[in-house]
């Protein structure tokens, strides 16, 4: 399915990495589910960074909210059913009706996979304070030979999601 009955709130922190990790996240949903609708938020506070840029570009709504506030009562997703991920999570297939997260390092064929454990030699805990995206070259970088079908999804969507990162 194409996610036509989904509202994803992608949930940013205010950290340099949630900038690409945001970006690959829409990007992945817009991709594979090009019907869902989308909006990012992060709790308000003072931008380590200068916000998320891409989003307006790419005609994204973004917003800020307060502690007390609910995001979902300030983007009206209608009768969709709704789901809030962390932008390390991508979606690499069709949406089935399921909204299970699988970890990218297992087997489990899921529209919405978690890379923050890592993905083939990509390691978060070294990317998790670089503004620099991972995208280019992703597969020879941190592909090796025991990668997990989800891994290779996630690897191979980097790559595709490159010059367009780049441009914004």
């Amino acid at each position: 399915m194409t996610g036509n009955n989904l509202g994803i709130l992608i949930h940013c922190d205010q950290t340099p990495s949630h900038r690409w990790m945001s970006f690959a996240s829409w990007y992945s949903i817009n991709t594979h589910l090009p019907d869902a609708q989308v909006a990012v938020c992060m709790l308000r506070g003072t931008p380590i960074i200068d916000s998320l840029h891409w989003a307006n570009k790419c005609s994204t709504p973004f917003f800020q909210y307060f502690q007390e506030t609910d995001p979902f009562s300030i983007i009206d997703f209608g009768d969709r059913e709704k789901i809030s991920l962390p932008p390390s999570v991508m979606a690499v297939r069709s949406y089935e009706g399921d909204t299970t997260i699988a970890n990218v390092k297992d087997e489990t064929l899921a529209a919405f996979i978690d890379y923050s454990g890592g993905c083939g030699r990509f390691v978060m805990s070294e990317w998790i304070h670089k503004v620099e995206a991972p995208f280019n070259r992703a597969m020879d970088r941190f592909g090796n030979p025991d990668l997990t079908a989800n891994e290779i999804a996630i690897l191979k969507l980097w790559e595709r999601m490159n010059r367009l990162y780049a441009a914004l």
